[in-house]
């Protein structure tokens, strides 16, 4: 994934061969399980809680 474009509190993704952009939370901030599981499954990847 190529990063767009960053924000203090945002990183924007986009997927080489996906059609839309993937949304990420700041590092330093927590990210929840759902939003973690939503961005897995935006790249392509498997989960595994």
């Amino acid at each position: 994934m190529r990063r767009l474009f960053y924000r203090c509190v945002l990183c924007v993704y986009k997927h080489p061969e996906k059609r839309g952009r993937v949304t990420v939370p700041h590092p330093k901030s927590e990210i929840a399980k759902g939003t973690l599981h939503s961005i897995f499954k935006s790249a392509g990847l498997n989960c595994r809680a």
